[in-house]
């Protein structure tokens, strides 16, 4: 995982309601702002760096944005109130500051590429994510009974933890229901063929594989 990374709970309810998917649906609790939305010293040296204030703040609330949804808005004025106004606090502008033309204006989309240089985050497309993914998902399928909607919340987890930016929701429970149906064929040729040592080896690989890319 990478250093510094922050990881809060992926929810759910993301995999039944796709319209949710990369987006704030939801009133954020005190630690979950404060888990992506207080910002360190690099941090403030990095949101110090631009003269506006507005150009400030919307830095800052696209930085804990992808922090806390895994990828950017395409209108960050669309972060909640809440946010903005916890953001702005943080940072010392005024609450009043209004996000609107900055959401709208072209900086927003350098803020991002200076975010994802800045802070290491990746594409989904880079070369090796998505085996990546695959690989872990496989690995935790079949040592997990753990349901589509799970899986696919705890995939989320581990894109967000190592900075990948998220995929498309369609793409995401694709690759989590092809984990799930590729576990579940396996077992059941485990299960056709009793063999108490080549169970056990099968496990264990399992089982390794997933510490070695957890």
């Amino acid at each position: 995982m990478t250093a510094g990374a922050r990881v809060l709970q992926f929810p759910p309810s993301v995999a039944a309601r796709p319209q949710d998917y990369g987006l704030f649906s939801r009133q954020l609790s005190a630690d979950e702002l404060a888990g992506c939305f207080c910002f360190s010293d690099d941090d403030q040296r990095q949101i110090a760096r631009h003269r506006r204030d507005v150009n400030r703040l919307g830095f800052a609330v696209q930085l804990g944005t992808v922090r806390y949804l895994g990828r950017f808005l395409e209108n960050p004025a669309q972060a909640p109130e809440q946010v903005v106004h916890w953001t702005a606090r943080e940072i010392g502008v005024a609450p009043s500051t209004n996000l609107a033309g900055y959401g709208e204006g072209e900086g927003r989309w350098d803020h991002q590429a200076e975010i994802r240089a800045a802070y290491g985050y990746r594409p989904f497309s880079t070369p090796g994510v998505e085996s990546d993914l695959v690989e872990w998902l496989r690995a935790r399928a079949w040592v997990t009974a753990e349901s589509h909607a799970v899986l696919f919340a705890r995939a989320g987890e581990f894109l967000i933890g190592r900075r990948i930016l998220l995929p498309g929701w369609s793409t995401l429970w694709r690759l989590v229901g092809s984990a799930r149906e590729s576990a579940m064929s396996a077992a059941g040729r485990c299960s056709s063929r009793p063999s108490r040592r080549s169970s056990a080896n099968g496990w264990n690989g399992c089982c390794a594989s997933l510490a070695a890319i957890a």
